[in-house]
């Protein structure tokens, strides 16, 4: 009877296999965004699915760098969207010095706490992003009626930005102060939902004067640039303007422990001009108030001792301008470019120096525009002869093993005389081909 029983139960037991657990597969991690760069500080969204169940039925820990003891984040839900500052993972990765990382996730069985394999990690590698740039083309120097164009540079990204735009007033509580408490950013009306390109202005008037700057955003949430590295200034004159701006020396550039003066010349009587200047950290002010002396219609600026970029211009009682002159102050470089200040006229000559702060003039000198080698010369001079607008741009210059200079913008204007010229050269062309004409003829 007993033997009965137990073949019985043997038979039953291969009948009948064991109850097999369930395997709890591996989740699947992905990277959700939109751009081939993550900068620091940006939105990321990482999510986790398992293809097991419902998604109500687990529930997701994401881990950084393998640590399986530590998840950075822990949720019901599938995505983990990581917004600046709110979440472990920016307060521990995207503020440090790290610029890469390895995620991975795992989902927990809610019913019974059984945890599944770790997913195979992703590696995200952040970037760090520079401050935007504002450039202005063709040039910040303009006349009533020019056309100019504003762009909003980030080194090294050509990624789908959107641009905001802003003008500096003085200081609001509220507004963004980037730079300095004395002003704020104002964001441009005219353009609140940002622009996908350059902001144009065509036929500039004197409304337009004002000191620009900008930064980009993108995504959703949208992540933002900090604010441009600094204001630009764009300045507009009239077509004749009444008073005349004059720098002597006549350079942009030059050592802070050097003097100028910066006088107005107005057309018929100087009485009632004003020298004034911006700095973008300072804001405007006139000669005489902080900075500089006031003699007559000429102000006197020495030895300032600093590296500051004053942008100078003459301003009458009645509200008229003359053109603006942007110097630069050098304090560290021991190297400057001497190049004219105010536009020079198509067709005349331009004298480019290169001068060292405390070594004599007569040394080697190589010139360039942009970055290309316009010229090298033994006696640290070259000229430029009968220059053209097609001669406008950035110059610097280098005096090898000692030092470069910093780069200034040489402005080119269209004269009378050479529209008379060419005028005269059109005529004198259709002269020629009708007498060619008519001979042929004959």
């Amino acid at each position: 009877m007993e033997q009965a029983v137990l073949s019985t139960i043997i038979i039953l037991s291969v009948l009948v296999p064991p109850r097999q657990t369930q395997e709890i597969p591996k989740p699947v991690l992905t990277l959700h965004h939109n751009y081939s760069k993550i900068y620091k500080g940006e939105p990321i969204t990482l999510r986790c699915d398992i293809r097991n169940g419902k998604k109500s039925d687990w529930e997701y820990k994401w881990f950084q760098d393998g640590d399986l003891h530590n998840p950075v984040f822990s949720s019901n839900e599938t995505e983990y969207i990581a917004t600046p500052y709110s979440k472990k993972i920016y307060a521990d990765f995207l503020v440090s010095r790290k610029k890469t990382g390895n995620f991975s996730c795992m989902a927990v069985r809610k019913s019974d706490r059984k945890q599944s394999q770790v997913s195979d990690a992703i590696e995200l590698t952040i970037h760090a992003i520079s401050a935007p740039e504002v450039k202005v083309s063709p040039s910040p120097w303009l006349r009533v009626g020019d056309s100019a164009m504003l762009s909003c540079e980030i080194q090294g990204s050509s990624e789908d930005w959107t641009y905001y735009w802003y003008r500096t007033i003085p200081y609001k509580d509220g507004l963004p102060s980037p730079w300095t408490k004395r002003f704020s950013m104002e964001m441009l009306p005219d353009v609140q939902h940002g622009t996908h390109g350059p902001l144009s202005f065509s036929n500039v008037s004197l409304k337009h004067i004002d000191v620009y700057a900008c930064r980009a955003g993108r995504g959703n949430p949208e992540f933002f640039t900090e604010y441009s590295t600094a204001p630009e200034l764009l300045w507009v004159s009239a077509s004749s303007p009444r008073a005349t701006l004059r720098v002597s020396p006549n350079r942009v550039q030059h050592f802070a422990d050097e003097a100028y003066s910066v006088s107005c010349e107005a057309h018929g009587n100087s009485t009632g001009w004003k020298v004034k200047r911006f700095i973008y950290d300072k804001g405007q002010s006139e000669c005489g108030t902080e900075w500089g002396t006031m003699t007559g219609s000429s102000c006197y600026i020495n030895n300032t001792n600093t590296s500051e970029e004053p942008v100078y211009w003459c301003q009458s009682d009645s509200g008229e301008y003359s053109d603006a002159a942007n110097i630069t102050e050098h304090y560290f470089r021991s190297v400057v470019l001497e190049s004219p200040i105010l536009p020079v006229p198509e067709g005349q000559s331009v004298k480019l120096g290169c001068r060292h702060k405390t070594l004599p003039s007569n040394h080697r000198a190589e010139f360039y525009r942009y970055d290309k080698l316009i010229g090298s010369a033994k006696t640290g001079e070259m000229i430029i002869w009968s220059v053209s607008k097609s001669d406008e741009g950035r110059y610097w210059c280098t005096i090898p093993d000692l030092g470069e200079s910093s780069s200034s913008w040489l402005s080119v204007r269209a004269s009378s005389v050479s529209l008379h010229l060419s005028r005269a050269l059109i005529t004198w062309l259709l002269f020629a081909l009708q007498m060619m004409y008519h001979f042929s003829l004959s």
